[in-house]
């Protein structure tokens, strides 16, 4: 990285205030385009290392023998079969279900994950540039904000609010994404994003400092159950971001397994597949569309549906490919999507209809 003067700042970023402006930083991270394919990779190669992953199971409830766990009950909410899954230990990472896991099994935890709302907005627009720009608007305490160039369109980030219901999935209300979209405009006027369409929300829950704000937490909580009144041998662990996640693995894997240590990430081997096909789904721009008779998106997607436990289109659509960033786009190829499952026409008709209640802009 380096420092700008004005006139370099202001070519890499256009549309920047330049009124009081007197220079920049330049500086390089990472950027992850496709998260769901990044959650895919780590469950292949979790499961290429002994992992079993159950998809659509829902833990229940803990098996506690003599004050300790030694499973959990489950049920496949697919089937509505009861399961009983054998461990000596168990370690919740539920997220922002976790507190509610460690009240099933009567031992709860006073500020293991306290949400709060936070979301990014992706407009229909080009990005002023090539960097991501960090902004603020000219108020004293103004947030800084992100624009990112993201598959050709911009996404602009990150709004944060309190978030006390975590009984329903997050929804920005939409009073909220006005006011964040006024504060972004009045940071970047000359790019008039008050004007242009809002293409898509991505809203989430992060964990907060406090309940009933939108402080972020900076540090992880990791809870022996057994040393806190629970029962031995259950853990929860709640992290603060994808950037700290394999350290703080580390370390309730310390706790959980005293005296042994997580494989270093370079001894591991990767996954071994052995069709041509695995690993083949691409990145696509936000407004790409297959151009007509061109069917290589689908057979893409074949492997995809054989062998990553795709149940219904959304997974597929939503959590498997990047082809439902676009929700004009998920809801257009849809059809042709389910014709990859072995689905009667009133299967896909309804998966169709759970699509288009599951895309679009997360606003309430």
């Amino acid at each position: 990285g380096r420092v700008l003067d004005r006139a370099a700042t202001l070519a890499r970023g256009p549309g920047l205030r330049a009124e009081g402006l007197r220079g920049g930083a330049l500086w390089y991270d990472a950027f992850i385009p496709d998260t769901p394919r990044l959650l895919i990779e780590a469950l292949h190669w979790a499961c290429a290392h002994g992992a079993r992953a159950l998809n659509y199971v829902e833990a229940r409830a803990p098996i506690i023998t003599d004050g300790r766990i030694a499973g959990l009950h489950a049920v496949d909410t697919l089937t509505g079969q009861a399961l009983r899954v054998r461990a000596p230990v168990v370690i919740n990472a539920a997220g922002p279900w976790a507190p509610a896991f460690a009240r099933g099994c009567a031992s709860p935890v006073p500020g293991l994950y306290r949400p709060s709302l936070a979301w990014n907005v992706v407009l229909s627009c080009s990005a002023p540039g090539d960097c991501a720009l960090a902004v603020r608007p000219p108020r004293p305490g103004g947030q800084t904000y992100f624009l990112v160039p993201w598959k050709g369109v911009l996404m602009v980030g990150t709004g944060h609010a309190p978030w006390l219901d975590t009984a329903r999935p997050p929804r920005v209300p939409a009073d909220l994404l006005e006011r964040f979209l006024a504060d972004v405009d009045a940071a970047v006027p000359d790019l008039g994003i008050r004007g242009v369409p809002v293409a898509r929300v991505f809203a989430g829950l992060l964990p907060a400092t406090d309940t009933g704000t939108a402080r972020l937490s900076v540090r992880e909580v990791i809870v022996d159950h057994g040393a806190c009144g629970g029962p031995a041998g259950l853990f929860s662990v709640c992290g603060v971001k994808l950037t700290t996640a394999r350290r703080v693995a580390d370390k309730a894997l310390e706790r959980a397994f005293p005296g042994r240590r997580a494989q270093p990430y370079r001894a591991m081997p990767r996954p071994r597949r052995d069709d041509a096909g695995a690993g083949a789904v691409t990145s696509h721009p936000f407004d790409w569309m297959p151009p007509p008779g061109d069917n290589a998106w689908r057979e893409a997607l074949v492997d995809v549906v054989a062998r990553e436990a795709v149940v219904h289109l959304d997974d597929l659509l939503l959590r498997r490919c990047d082809l439902g960033d676009n929700p004009a786009r998920a809801l257009a190829l849809a059809e042709a999507a389910s014709e990859l499952f072995t689905w009667d026409r009133d299967r896909r008709l309804a998966e169709i209809s759970a699509l288009q209640r599951n895309v679009g802009p997360v606003v309430a």
